[in-house]
C-alpha cells in the first residue's frame, strides 16, 4: 500500500488500534480487494456468482485501467474499499437517462470522475475487538479521496449509490447533490442488475464537487477535541470521539 493517512485510537486500557488509509499498489492487496467486493455484492444478492470465473469483482473499468483505488486496513486486512474512475462517459450516465446538471456542465470533462465500489465492512470481521464506528472510517475514506482529487485536479463528478447510504450521507451531512428526473438504463443483462433493480432499496445517481467533500471532512478533522494531528497520522480518544460525532451524526 501507497500509506495516505493513518487514524490511531487510543483506548482506555491504552491499548491502540490502528487504520491505515492508501492505494493498494500490489498483486495481493488488489486481490484481496476484488475478493472483498465480490464476497458482499454475493452477500447481498446484487450480482449472480455463476457469471464470475472466480471470486474477484472485476467490471470492464478494472479491465481497462480506468481506474484508482483506495483502501483502509486493520489487522493487515482490509477494511473497506472505493475507486475513481477516468472516461470520457462516466458509468452514472451510462446507467442512467437523465438531463446534465448545469453545474456539472461548468466542468471540463478530462477533470471529472466517477466515484464507486464503496465497501465498509465492521473491523470485527477483521478480529478487531473494540468498537471501530464505520461513519469514522467513511470519513476518512472520504477524506483520503478528495484530497487526492484536489491534487490531481478533478473538480467532481458522479455516483450511483444504494437509497438507504443516501440517507445515511444526509444524516451525516455529506455534500452532495441529487440527479433529478432520472431513468434507469439498464436491463437484465447487466451483471449488476440485481443491485440496481431493488424494490426495498433503490439506487439513485447524484453528483458532488471535489471541494466540497474536501472542506467537509477537514473542517471535522480539525476538531480539536476529536482528533490530535501530526503529519498524516490522525490520534482519536475513542470515549471522547463516539459521543462528540455522535451530536455531529457522524456515526
Amino acid at each position: 500500500m501507497i500509506p495516505l493517512k493513518k487514524l490511531e485510537i487510543k483506548h482506555s486500557d491504552q491499548s491502540i488500534t490502528a487504520v491505515d488509509f492508501g492505494i493498494p499498489n500490489n498483486q495481493a492487496e488488489m486481490d484481496e480487494m476484488f475478493r472483498l467486493r465480490f464476497n458482499i455484492y454475493d452477500k447481498n444478492k446484487y450480482i449472480d456468482p455463476k457469471k464470475y470465473r472466480i471470486d474477484l469483482e472485476k467490471d470492464e473499468n478494472d479491465l481497462e485501467n480506468r481506474c484508482t483505488y483506495f483502501i483502509a486496513k486493520c489487522n493487515g486486512k482490509i477494511i473497506s474499499t472505493i475507486r475513481i474512475i477516468k472516461d470520457d462517459i462516466l458509468p452514472t450516465e451510462k446507467s442512467f437517462f437523465f438531463e446534465e446538471p448545469s453545474e456539472i456542465k461548468k466542468i471540463d470533462r478530462d477533470m471529472r470522475a466517477e466515484l464507486g465500489r464503496f465497501i465498509i465492512i465492521p473491523a470485527t470481521d477483521c478480529g478487531v475487538k473494540t468498537c471501530l464506528p464505520r461513519g469514522i472510517i467513511m470519513l476518512l475514506m472520504f477524506n483520503v479521496l478528495s484530497e487526492y482529487g484536489i491534487k490531481n485536479n478533478i473538480k467532481g463528478g458522479y455516483c450511483f449509490i444504494k437509497r438507504k447510504l443516501e440517507k445515511k450521507m444526509a444524516k451525516r451531512k455529506f455534500p452532495f447533490h441529487k440527479v433529478q428526473n432520472y431513468q434507469l438504463k439498464i436491463d437484465e443483462s447487466d451483471v449488476l442488475y440485481n443491485y440496481f433493480a431493488s424494490e426495498d432499496d433503490p439506487v439513485v445517481p447524484i453528483y458532488y464537487f471535489t471541494e466540497e467533500f474536501f472542506k467537509h471532512t477537514k473542517k471535522i478533522l480539525s476538531n480539536k477535541l476529536i482528533f490530535k494531528n501530526k503529519e498524516d497520522s490522525i490520534i482519536l480518544k475513542n470515549n471522547i470521539c463516539t459521543r462528540f460525532l455522535q451530536r455531529l451524526k457522524v456515526i
